[in-house]
């Protein structure tokens, strides 16, 4: 490392290792939000059809597919930093791609690449964050994924606003060719370079990322790998093979695989149906709804993905002072409030039954409900995905988290046009607010307090371990005091 890297504070550099991983959400948000702007401007220079614009629109979700599939074998084998850095490249070459071309065939190739990275920050940025983190500060890291996708889905909407969609295209490619510069800067984790038995360049990467008083950390988690690698033996690829099935289907019995599980599965309901898609997706739907025809739809786009960043930011300070679990109560249950009171004014507003309305209060009920899934919604998941897996199963659990948020991506964005049709905006709003509410229930059930804990200590927690062994010489001299 150069001679400035050592000279910072532990906490500088950790921070500096977190802002290359979180800069992988602010890419997948660029991509995700770009056919908002570059579809509009693309349909006024040239014939696109219907077809095409929505194949544009939803081929890298295909692709995305691919991504979470072959990333858990790829961080295991090649390491995360290896991972991370491969998508980064990709994601900047494609961009560059999409600066110089306006053919649709290429730019739907172009697409269907960037998806094929998504899927992978889906699942190494709250890996790496998780990995690379101190307890005390791991809450406060994993929620500027919030912030870092608020961040992209701004400088697109802002960006596409008053310029082409290419400067916003040359714009996403320097945001992942800075983030190349500060991988190469970033070490390896410390877990990972432990699991593959490499102890000195685990002790050197954990000591380049945290202070001398995380020792104990660091040597726990050595001792650990070094006992199951010694543990290890030479078997051949049938007996290897056989014994890769047996865990597999072991796997799904083990409390520290199926518990933390189920809780991120419902925290993705939490997530996917707070609705922030929706709001992305439909935003002149959602904005009619509430403030009328003559909304300036740009002008709120660029205001509410202001408040998301904002909201982000100030989730950041809300996670270092209060602990998990009542938080997550606290705010998404501003959310479900949020909700009854849009659905309530939805109802007497599209019953006219309002005997004085005015468009500044839908305005207002939108501004609140961004706030609240900003703060709650959109935060919280990626903490819990970043904190509650164990290593083992780590990469296979996110894979299968993510592939449900897009299964509820897919279904909440294919029936919302079918809800508002028959249901009215007020229905399909009332039946998002049942399915957060389901998901904080299910989710409170089974989640215990992950704030200030070592990632060993949440997974011995799942697993039914003591927190604490005691010592026997200890007890030996109390008993010997007693009598």
């Amino acid at each position: 490392m150069t001679k400035w890297l050592t000279s910072m504070s532990p906490l500088a550099r950790q921070s500096l290792a977190i802002l290359g991983a979180s800069l992988g959400m602010t890419s997948s948000s660029q991509v995700l939000s770009f056919t908002s702007i570059m579809l509009p401007q693309l349909k006024a220079i040239q014939d696109i059809d219907d077809e095409q614009a929505s194949w544009i629109g939803s081929i890298n979700g295909i692709s995305l597919l691919i991504g979470l599939l072959v990333t858990p074998s790829l961080m295991t084998t090649y390491g995360r930093k290896t991972v991370n850095m491969l998508r980064s490249i990709i994601i900047a070459i494609s961009w560059g791609a999409i600066f110089i071309t306006t053919e649709v065939y290429a730019i739907l190739l172009v697409r269907f690449v960037q998806g094929f990275c998504l899927g992978i920050a889906a699942i190494i940025v709250p890996v790496l964050i998780g990995e690379y983190s101190s307890p005390k500060n791991r809450g406060a890291f994993l929620t500027t994924i919030s912030v870092a996708i608020a961040l992209g889905v701004l400088s697109n909407h802002a960006i596409g606003t008053y310029f082409s969609w290419k400067i916003a295209g040359a714009f996403s490619c320097g945001t992942a060719l800075f983030n190349i510069f500060i991988i190469i800067l970033s070490p390896e984790s410390p877990i990972y370079l432990a699991s593959r038995g490499r102890y000195d360049k685990c002790r050197e990467a954990f000591h380049w990322l945290r202070s001398s008083m995380e020792k104990d950390e660091l040597e726990k988690m050595i001792s650990k790998y070094m006992s199951e690698i010694q543990n290890e033996v030479p078997r051949s690829l049938m007996m290897m093979m056989k014994n890769k099935t047996i865990a597999f289907c072991r796997m799904w019995k083990r409390k520290e695989f199926y518990k933390p599980l189920i809780i991120i599965l419902h925290l993705h309901i939490i997530n996917e149906w707070s609705p922030a898609t929706i709001f992305d997706v439909y935003t002149p739907i959602i904005y009619h709804s509430l403030v009328g025809a003559e909304v300036n739809i740009s002008l709120m786009m660029i205001s509410t993905d202001i408040l998301r960043a904002v909201s982000s930011i100030c989730a950041v300070i809300f996670i270092r002072r209060f602990r998990r679990r009542p938080m997550l109560l606290t705010t998404i249950s501003c959310n479900i409030l949020s909700f009854l009171v849009m659905i309530v004014y939805s109802y007497v507003k599209t019953h006219k039954l309002l005997e004085h309305d005015h468009p500044l209060i839908g305005k207002i009920l939108i501004h609140i409900h961004a706030f609240t899934f900003s703060v709650g919604n959109l935060t919280l998941p990626n903490i819990f995905e970043g904190e509650i897996f164990a290593y083992e199963y780590r990469g296979i659990s996110n894979m299968i988290g993510q592939i449900f948020f897009g299964l509820n991506f897919f279904v909440s964005a294919k029936t919302a046009l079918y809800m508002v049709s028959n249901m009215g905006f007020h229905g399909m709003m009332t039946v998002y607010m049942v399915m957060v509410l389901y998901g904080l229930v299910v989710t409170l059930f089974l989640l215990p307090e992950t704030k200030d804990k070592t990632l060993q200590e949440i997974e011995e927690e799942f697993r039914g371990k003591t927190k604490r062994q005691d010592n026997p010489e200890v007890l030996n001299s109390l008993l010997l005091k007693v009598t």
